[in-house]
């Protein structure tokens, strides 16, 4: 800072100096400038412009006295600005200086009282942490405790429950037993069922080859058309009997009072059918021929077009 006011006093006074000087060449120009056209002039205005010239080379004079003077008097304050100025910074280094000694004592003495601080407060800490050691392995022990405790009742009341669900596994299989061995005896009723079924069956053959005794001799002699009937009519009467029995067994009434209606049906559509069929003319076979054929096939679930099982 102080280089710098230094530099720009010294730099305001070079400048005056300079226009000083510049002024006195200036007038010294037009001297001479007027001494030489002073020879194609009268001598009245040669003198003039001497005279003009004279007061310009002593106003220039004038002027570069008085710059130089404030050029002595610009050097004369910067010599006591520096050293004012070197003063004032001595002055604020002393004092930057006691400024950081006095911060580094008490920054001394303040590490000093925070480490007692700490010190303190690690005690108090370590402190708490004790008794709370002591408050958790209390606290662990009565939970120990309660766990136990808790254990031993969980552990009765598996038991007791235990026991229950061995009595109802108890119950419930015998339950599953009996349902089971109700089913065998209605699977046997079924089967004793069917099997008298079937004897019907055979019966009502027999009966009906019986009826035919009249016009075949063995029961290969029944033509085909009479015999696929036959078994149709059979197989469904067996198929709505077994609806029958089921419906009765289920207490059904609506569909126990169809298949009976339906057998009904079937009962008078056979006959009628079987009327149908005697009544057609049947060609004449020889007894080989009666042995080749072969008995129609069994029927399929596929029903006549217009009648109902």
């Amino acid at each position: 800072m102080l280089r710098a006011m230094n530099a720009k006093s010294r730099s305001s006074s070079l400048t005056a100096v300079l226009f000083a000087l510049l002024a006195g060449s200036a007038a010294s120009a037009s001297a001479e400038e007027a001494g030489k056209q002073g020879a194609a002039t009268p001598a009245s205005e040669t003198q003039k412009a001497q005279a003009k010239a004279g007061q310009a080379l002593q106003e220039a004079k004038a002027k570069v006295a008085a710059a130089g003077a404030r050029l002595r008097e610009a050097e004369a304050k910067l010599k006591s600005a520096s050293a004012e100025a070197k003063d004032s910074a001595l002055a604020a280094r002393d004092e930057a200086r006691a400024a950081v000694e006095a911060a580094h004592v008490e920054a001394k003495q303040a590490m000093q009282a925070a480490r007692q601080d700490a010190k303190a407060a690690i005690a108090s800490v370590r402190d708490e942490a004790k008794t709370k050691i002591e408050e958790a392995r209390v606290a662990v022990d009565s939970a120990k405790e309660a766990a136990i405790e808790k254990v031993e009742v969980a552990a009765a009341e598996a038991e007791q429950a235990a026991e229950r669900g061995a009595e109802r596994v108890k119950i419930e299989a015998q339950q599953a037993v009996g349902a089971l061995d109700r089913k065998a005896h209605q699977m046997l009723d079924r089967a004793e069922h069917a099997t008298h079924i079937v004897a019907r069956l055979r019966e009502a053959r027999k009966a009906v080859f019986r009826s035919f005794s009249g016009e075949v001799d063995e029961p290969r002699d029944i033509p085909p058309a009479v015999r696929e009937e036959l078994r149709r009519h059979a197989q469904r009467v067996a198929r709505l009997k077994r609806i029958e029995a089921i419906a009765s067994e289920k207490k059904d009434e609506q569909n126990l009072e169809r298949a009976q209606t339906l057998l009904a049906r079937e009962e008078s559509r056979h006959k009628q059918k079987m009327t149908e069929l005697w009544a057609r003319p049947r060609p004449a076979k020889s007894q080989a021929q009666a042995d080749d054929d072969p008995d129609p096939p069994e029927e399929q679930p596929a029903e006549e077009e217009g009648e109902e099982p």
